[in-house]
């Protein structure tokens, strides 16, 4: 019982774990409000439940090795969210500003690095005997993991920030054609969305940052300090998680929604 498994560093992720576990439990629950859009925000909460716990698992120091004793195959499974939670911030701010919001064909070509990632790390770990993970977990160091890896890791952080700009653009076009619509255009406030928005680019640009830096690091010699910028990102989530809670509460029914331009829509999509 006295076994120490997370430092302080470890309680952020934690309270940040909680903090979306019961919000998402509340919004899957509550009667009140867009049935869809809490769904959405309460699928987005519940993979920023995963990815702290993919962080702890693979980076905390006392609570990785007691995961391996309970089983190798917990590894990983909770880094799929990373594919996931760019997607559904985007469809949850489509579902707060268009009317019937409803996922498009193309929407599910932004599933497809999901897909891809999920039969890479079947055929590159699940499908691994025991005694080979439990060696390479046993012996895993950073700076060994093989560059592909690498390159992995930084095309899921761009993926992410590609995302996230696509909530930009969408945002832009809200407020641009909601002019049109309504006199009084104080009534409809973007800010909180934007920040938030704009907060979560912030972290996924971090992540990028982090991903450069294991590259410099590692491969060049060039040592930057990236495991401080992958505090900074760890500090900065609990703050925005904290904000979105907030402001989901108190804000998200100023919102009015339009009728989606499906030639707009279309053509969003479609680019690269």
């Amino acid at each position: 019982m006295n076994t120490v498994l997370f430092n302080t560093h470890d309680i952020v992720l934690l309270i940040t774990l909680y903090q979306c576990a019961l919000f998402a439990f509340f919004l899957l629950t509550f009667k009140q409000g867009n049935k869809q859009s809490n769904t959405l925000l309460a699928l987005f909460l519940l993979s920023y439940v995963a990815i702290p716990l993919d962080t702890l698992i693979n980076y905390g120091a006392a609570f990785r090795a007691y995961v391996i004793d309970i089983s190798p195959n917990i590894f990983y499974v909770f880094g799929h969210a990373y594919w996931l939670e760019a997607v559904l911030l985007l469809f949850y701010v489509r579902s707060l500003i268009y009317k019937e919001f409803k996922l498009q064909q193309q929407d599910a070509l932004l599933f497809v690095p999901f897909l891809l990632y999920c039969f890479y790390q079947i055929n590159i770990w699940y499908l691994v005997d025991h005694s080979s993970k439990m060696a390479i977990l046993n012996n895993y160091q950073v700076a060994e993991e093989p560059l592909y890896t690498r390159f992995i890791g930084l095309f899921r952080e761009c993926f992410r920030l590609f995302c996230g700009v696509l909530c930009l653009i969408e945002l832009q076009r809200y407020q641009t054609k909601i002019k049109d619509k309504f006199a009084n255009i104080e009534e409809v406030d973007l800010t909180w969305l934007k920040i938030l928005v704009i907060g979560f680019l912030f972290i996924r640009t971090d992540a990028i940052l982090v991903s450069l830096a294991m590259f410099s690091t590692f491969e060049f010699d060039l040592i930057i300090d990236y495991e401080f910028l992958g505090l900074a990102s760890n500090y900065t989530v609990l703050l925005l998680i904290s904000v979105l809670i907030f402001f989901s509460l108190s804000f998200s029914s100023v919102f009015k929604g339009i009728e989606a331009d499906k030639k707009d829509t279309a053509t969003l999509d479609k680019k690269p």
